[in-house]
């Protein structure tokens, strides 16, 4: 009965507005708020990357200890070959969160891209303390640097 009833509950409040679901209109996600770290990241993710520059620039200048802007940023100047811009902010984002998986992953094919192996396997040896169960951004640049060591 207590299943059932939780069930109701959780129907009742999914058609409820600002009940904790972030859902639009017939299930439909919302979409990310103007100018936020989740817009900024999606365009990224769309591969907009100057448009998400542009986004997740204004989002820093609003609040600088925002990690996932800054990892987002490194991301797109990166995927933009803009290296110095992009490890501007992969530093910014390990100096607020040294344990962040993403930009330390981003961070190690940053230095795959440069060819310097060496800084790719220490954001690798990294990855390993801070998942040493292991996690999907340490098997992806594991994979990465091994083709790169393979390469050379």
């Amino acid at each position: 009965m207590k299943v059932v009833a939780a069930a109701l509950v959780a129907v009742v409040l999914a058609g409820v507005p600002g009940a904790g679901f972030a859902m639009g209109a017939v299930g439909q996600p919302t979409p990310a708020k103007e100018g936020s770290t989740e817009q900024g990241s999606q365009l990224a993710k769309d591969g907009k990357f100057k448009e998400a520059i542009a986004v997740l620039t204004g989002v820093v200048e609003k609040t600088p200890t925002d990690v996932e802007a800054h990892n987002m940023l490194g991301f797109s100047y990166r995927s933009l070959k803009d290296y110095p811009m992009a490890a501007t902010h992969y530093r910014a984002a390990l100096s607020l969160d040294p344990r962040h998986k993403g930009a330390l992953n981003y961070y190690g094919e940053l230095f795959l891209s440069t060819g310097d192996l060496t800084s790719a396997q220490e954001m690798l040896d990294r990855l390993v303390q801070v998942c040493p169960s292991g996690c999907a951004e340490r098997d992806e640049l594991a994979a990465h640097l091994a083709k790169a060591k393979g390469a050379s």
